[in-house]
């Protein structure tokens, strides 16, 4: 759980800034930032096993994915049905701060995305395995995407008037 912690934010800043380069309309640029991301990545595994020669410990990983292949198919079929929960509400919550993107209400827009991907990722991960166990690392995506939903339904219920057609 350290290294997911660890990692979190690296993450959490990288959707951040993807979305952000979206709000102001340079999707490209921020997909050509992603897929820099993924060579960098293909990059670094490379220079770590085969120049620093770090491989015994990769191949110690496979070899233990290898052997344990059914037992590691189980465990990921359980977390995907339990994460597979919080699909239809990540549509939800990209919808809304899609919404008020489209409305030119940046401000709303940017509480709720980072809320979502910040607020609401890190709080559930810190708490719900303390709770649930491992079971709580699953849910938390689901927990936090909740959060987000809940805020999004007080955003729209605030703003609701605004939108309203005056014939």
């Amino acid at each position: 759980m350290i290294p997911v912690l660890i990692t979190l934010p690296f993450a959490v800043f990288g959707m951040v800034f993807q979305l952000s380069f979206i709000t102001v309309g340079k999707a490209g640029f921020g997909a050509a930032l992603s897929v820099m991301g993924g060579v960098l990545n293909i990059v670094l595994d490379w220079l770590f096993i085969a120049i620093f020669h770090w491989g015994l410990a990769g191949g110690a990983v496979v070899d233990f994915f290898a052997k344990n292949n059914a037992q590691v198919e189980t465990i990921a079929l359980y977390g995907f049905r339990i994460v597979a929960t919080s699909f239809l509400m990540m549509a939800y919550n990209v919808f809304a701060f899609g919404w008020f993107t489209a409305l030119n209400d940046g401000k709303t827009s940017a509480i709720l995305s980072f809320c979502r991907t910040v607020i609401f990722m890190i709080a559930p991960v810190l708490i719900l395995p303390g709770i649930f166990g491992m079971d709580g690392v699953w849910m938390s995506i689901t927990a936090g995407e909740v959060l987000s939903i809940l805020m999004s339904i007080f955003y729209f219920r605030k703003y609701r008037n605004m939108w309203s057609v005056k014939v």
